[in-house]
């Protein structure tokens, strides 16, 4: 579904309801700038859209952190 950010403030409660049923986008000036998802579907179907991608790469989840914690030092 996708609603825009004045319908989403004014109606948060109901887009809350739905969101435990299926993703919401947010937009604002026709531009999505938000999703809001059911957390109990798990951190792994955040990832299904980057399947595939790295594949054949070398990365673990302790590279993963050590490169996006390099940017703070």
């Amino acid at each position: 579904m996708i609603v825009t950010a004045t319908e989403f403030k004014t109606s948060i409660g109901k887009y809350l309801l739905i969101a435990d049923k299926e993703d919401v986008l947010i937009t604002k000036n026709g531009r999505k700038i938000a999703k809001l998802v059911n957390v109990r579907e798990g951190k792994a179907s955040l990832l299904s859209p980057l399947r595939g991608i790295l594949k054949d790469a070398n990365v673990t989840r302790d590279s993963i952190r050590c490169e996006r914690l390099a940017k703070y030092d």
